[in-house]
């Protein structure tokens, strides 16, 4: 479900905007270069540390920083104006691209395919946050109701960003989805859980989705066994700041519950 919703998402992110500018080559992609009607002239190359590609006949050509395209139209251009070929057509195909931390984004946590992903302006790349959760084959079903978006402004300065993912792909609030930039780290944390014990039908550990009471969580058990009562219900949960202490708090069934919570339910006296 979660990843049909977002694949809703990105086309209509996408639509009616235009795709960012075509990536530029940089050392060690590896392209094809054609010239029709001239197989002899084009070859399969990789760009250089120079930042050129070698051709025969014009041998070293500047490529680096270039469009695919343009790259075309200057190839096209030596070979005239050298009189090798009248009215050369080019075509360059990048076949690899190197992907580095300096002009890609790094996704982790409760993805499909976690790993580097291309940014700023590559064809395949990844714009924004939508589009690189889809390229990433979405989220699992462990993952949390919120996206964490670690950056490093201009200054140098860490910024850490929580991007509400419900809001994104169960509501379609394309407000939130964030633009990425080179160097952007974006964890999808696990989802937080629960635990309800006593008596119940169906005790364990469940998801704790957001403002769950504790009459859902009760729902999600099962409900209660015979002998079970709704009087008396304890929840016991760390202390705030996430030190080992734990405290035992009556709690009702309208009350909230938070992140490794355990819910028991006590036996009736009759």
């Amino acid at each position: 479900m979660m990843k049909h919703l977002l694949i809703f998402l990105l086309l209509a992110g996408l639509a009616g905007t235009a795709f960012a500018k075509q990536g530029v080559l940089r050392s060690g992609d590896n392209v094809n270069i054609v010239v029709y009607g001239h197989p002899d002239l084009g070859a399969r190359t990789t760009v250089s540390e120079g930042g050129t590609v070698s051709l025969p006949l014009l041998k070293y050509v500047w490529a680096r920083g270039k469009t695919a395209r343009s790259l075309e139209r200057d190839i096209a251009k030596l070979l005239a104006e050298r009189n090798f070929v009248k009215n050369p057509s080019v075509t360059v195909e990048i076949e690899k691209t190197v992907v580095t931390e300096q002009d890609s984004v790094t996704l982790l946590g409760e993805v499909d395919q976690p790993g580097r992903y291309p940014v700023n302006g590559a064809d395949d790349g990844a714009q924004t946050l939508v589009g690189l959760l889809a390229l990433a084959g979405g989220v699992t079903d462990d993952a949390g109701d919120e996206v964490i978006l670690n950056r490093t402004d201009d200054n140098g300065n860490k910024v850490v960003s929580r991007i509400d993912l419900l809001a994104l792909m169960q509501r379609g609030d394309l407000r939130v989805n964030q633009a990425l930039e080179a160097g952007d780290v974006v964890m999808v944390p696990r989802s937080s859980e629960i635990f309800v014990y006593g008596e119940v039908r169906r005790p364990g550990r469940f998801r704790l989705e957001r403002d769950m009471t504790v009459v859902q969580a009760l729902a999600l058990s099962g409900g209660l066994t015979p002998k079970g009562t709704e009087k008396g219900l304890t929840v016991r949960r760390t202390a705030a700041g996430g030190d080992s202490a734990v405290a035992v708090e009556k709690v009702g069934l309208d009350d909230k519950l938070m992140h490794n919570d355990v819910l028991y339910v006590r036996a009736g006296l009759f």
